[in-house]
């Protein structure tokens, strides 16, 4: 029997199809475009999570440090610098170097050198407010590392403290709650406001006199009500008072600042 082109085509065919059924080939997938094809959709938040987000507590940061209220209009200025408080009668007041001796050739006195160069003995002053009825700007300057104690009679308003020095002024006995300037080495305290570079005068008539009472006016905006100056602080305590002598009244000296600059 004669068997056509046709017929053998289509046995062919059907051969192939039944030995791929026997071999267990799964069909081939089409292959797409990844492009063409559409993301899975992304499911919106529920009002519950949502609100669960926004009742979680925020990390807890560093609070800001108050900014002090401004000072009354009507808050007096006044000033206190000294060279050097007083110390204690056993203290060693000896410059560093007289300490460590001049001889350098031991390690000893070469490591003092290197540890102590430079540094001050701390003296000390206190300071009695008693002055009421009125706000007022304290000013405290040392021409050496001074550590002031300010006592405030109750019902005396202190709305400022100045410290102010090449070397550090420390401060003790004062109500924290009062702001306190450093114009100078570094002082820590809760109400402490590090300012900038020092400056200290305790003598009219030095060369520096008009320089520092021209910066505080400056700082303050206002002149001062009074001055008192020493060499160095006594055993005593200066005082915020009454009893003082008012600025306008002291020798024309104190004033001479108030001239424009040559």
């Amino acid at each position: 029997m004669r068997i056509t082109n046709r017929s053998l085509t289509v046995a062919l065919v059907l051969a192939s199809v039944w030995v791929a059924a026997c071999k267990g080939e799964a069909p081939v997938a089409k292959k797409t475009d990844p492009a063409s094809e559409t993301p899975p959709a992304i499911a919106a938040p529920t009002v519950e999570a949502a609100a669960t987000q926004l009742a979680a507590p925020m990390p807890a940061g560093p609070s800001p440090r108050a900014i002090p209220p401004p000072l009354s209009s009507d808050a007096e200025l006044h000033v206190i610098g000294v060279q050097m408080g007083a110390h204690p009668p056993d203290a060693d007041t000896r410059p560093w170097w007289a300490k460590c001796g001049s001889d350098r050739s031991s390690e000893a006195a070469a490591d003092c050198h290197r540890r102590y160069a430079g540094q001050r003995a701390k003296g000390y002053a206190t300071v009695n407010v008693t002055l009421t009825g009125v706000p007022l700007i304290l000013v405290l300057m040392g021409g050496e590392p001074v550590e002031w104690t300010v006592n405030i009679e109750p019902g005396a308003r202190v709305e400022k403290l100045i410290l102010a020095g090449s070397y550090a002024q420390e401060i003790a006995g004062i109500d924290r709650t009062i702001p306190i300037e450093i114009h100078g080495p570094h002082v820590s305290c809760e109400s402490c406001t590090q300012i900038g570079q020092g400056f200290a005068v305790y003598d009219e008539n030095s060369q520096q006199y008009p320089y520092v009472m021209r910066r505080l006016k400056q700082i303050t905006g206002r002149s001062p009500s009074t001055i008192q100056f020493a060499r160095q602080a006594g055993t005593g305590a200066f005082y915020v008072s009454t009893t003082l002598v008012h600025y306008t009244q002291l020798p024309e000296t104190f004033r001479r600042w108030e001239a424009p600059p040559q």
